[in-house]
């Protein structure tokens, strides 16, 4: 399940994605390399504001990260591996953890 954050996609930073997808990392145990935060930081936001789809990054083969545009707001999920059996408890973890690092920004 996506977490949403009740902010418009331009008025994140691509320091911001960078965050997010740092936070994906650790719910889903994997690391986080300078070619992914660099990409994410230089291209991320362009895709997120401006793709139909939004963000599709694929940090290695067998997982990918999303980030989408939903009226006013912007989800993000993604996965590891697509036959995790774990993977209900990582995105619930994700998800704690954006809300939690963003909480100041939305207040």
């Amino acid at each position: 399940m996506p977490v949403e954050l009740p902010i418009q996609a331009n008025a994140l930073s691509g320091n911001d994605l960078v965050e997010i997808f740092r936070l994906f990392c650790k719910a889903y145990n994997i690391e986080s390399t300078k070619r992914d935060e660099e990409f994410l930081n230089k291209y991320g936001i362009k895709s997120l504001v401006s793709e139909p789809g939004g963000l599709d990054y694929r940090p290695y083969m067998g997982a990918k990260f999303f980030g989408f545009r939903v009226g006013d707001a912007v989800k993000f999920h993604g996965y590891v591996l697509l036959d995790d059996t774990d993977w209900q408890a990582k995105d619930v973890q994700f998800g704690k953890l954006v809300l939690q690092h963003f909480s100041k920004k939305l207040k």
